[in-house]
């Protein structure tokens, strides 16, 4: 067995200093297996490394902190360098993992730019409640059934749910409600909320899907307030019927995810939107 002289070994705190890495990250190497010393002193237990070890620290360092793969499947790949098959299906599934982590972080870029936009763009003074139209575009709502009173709303109301999570969202930070006109019950003040919707250009699998039309919208912006979404819907019909307009039995309530100048929900600025069927001397029902 060769034995090696101390000036062809380097300790720990050497290794750390020349490779510019921290000796933890040095030690959990060692705990896991995934590169030992060469060379440990049985009286003083020093930890010694080689030269020839510093193009693997710096390959571990790259793969984990650039690459971004994790250090049990550095380990792996280290162990099975001689196993073409096994390295390629490694880093075809860590690719796979980091387009996605792109993907994720692209919807939250994009979330959170419109939600600056938005901050801008903000009126601190009262909304001034008023009736308009407009024309939009088609969307497409991806859509869960909750059927449940206005009132009640904020226990099925949830930004992150799990069945979108992994959509990327057209208007990023917007989201809706979505009524029904058999479901509108004035006389009481109340609206059923047949559906919780999130705007998207996507098609998941396993999700229902509500296509808005392209055309002119009765619309009205207001802070909210359970009461007042119902106002705002009496008031649309109302102006519906006084100037004969056809309205579709869909009516939605758009708002942001998430508003941060918002202190409460009731500072939550939203809009009511009903689309047009047609002109004629028909009311809604």
């Amino acid at each position: 067995m060769e034995v090696l002289k101390l000036k062809d070994l380097y300790t720990t705190g050497e290794v750390s200093k020349l490779m510019n890495i921290p000796i933890k990250a040095l030690r959990l190497y060692d705990s896991m297996d995934i590169l030992k010393p060469f060379h440990i002193d049985e009286n003083t237990h020093y930890r010694y490394y080689v030269y020839n070890q510093f193009f693997y620290i710096d390959l571990i360092r790259y793969m984990n902190k650039c690459l971004r793969v994790p250090l049990e499947e550095i380990k792996f790949m280290l162990n099975s360098s001689d196993d073409y098959e096994i390295l390629l299906s490694c880093l075809s599934k860590h690719k796979a993992s980091v387009d996605k982590k792109i993907e994720e972080l692209q919807y939250s870029s994009k979330v959170i730019s419109d939600a600056i936009d938005s901050l801008k763009n903000k009126n601190n003074n009262d909304m001034e409640f008023q009736i308009y139209e407009q024309y939009l575009m088609s969307r497409r709502v991806a859509v869960k059934n909750v059927n449940v009173s206005i009132y009640d709303i904020d226990l099925y109301c949830r930004r992150n749910e799990d069945l979108f999570e992994n959509d990327t969202s057209v208007e990023g930070n917007v989201m809706c409600y979505i009524y029904k006109k058999k479901d509108y019950k004035p006389e009481v003040n109340d609206l059923l909320v047949s559906q919780i919707g999130y705007f998207t250009d996507k098609r998941l699998k396993n999700v229902e899907y509500l296509n808005l039309p392209e055309g002119r919208y009765l619309c009205c912006k207001f802070r909210y307030s359970e009461k007042l979404s119902c106002k705002v819907i009496s008031e649309i019909i109302k102006f519906a019927d006084n100037n004969g307009i056809r309205l579709s039995d869909t009516a939605i309530q758009i708002f942001e995810r998430f508003d941060l100048k918002a202190k409460n929900k009731y500072e939550y600025e939203m809009e009511i939107q009903i689309f047009e069927m047609g002109i004629n001397s028909m009311s809604l029902e």
